[in-house]
């Protein structure tokens, strides 16, 4: 895995995350990733959690069993949106 930090081009921060086919396999086997934002440097800190499944629900199902955590706001984004 690659973690790295940069800045946007109105200063803004930018997290970036590399997977390997090892850490995706991890995640579809249901065990997530928590990486310490204090680490990278974010002023703050805070954890970020990358987590994975074959779908929403199973990833929600993830949260709520492993985490203890239920999702306050969840954003989906169509694949299919142009960026």
């Amino acid at each position: 895995m690659i973690k790295a930090v940069g800045a946007m081009e109105d200063g803004r921060a930018l997290i970036i995350v590399g997977l390997s086919k090892i850490n995706m396999d991890k995640l579809l086997q249901d065990q997530p990733i928590k990486i310490d934002l204090q680490e990278l440097g974010i002023e703050g800190g805070g954890v970020l959690l990358v987590v994975g499944g074959q779908t929403e629900a199973t990833i929600q199902a993830q949260l709520r069993n492993h985490q203890g955590v239920e999702a306050a706001r969840c954003i989906q984004e169509d694949a299919r949106t142009p960026r």
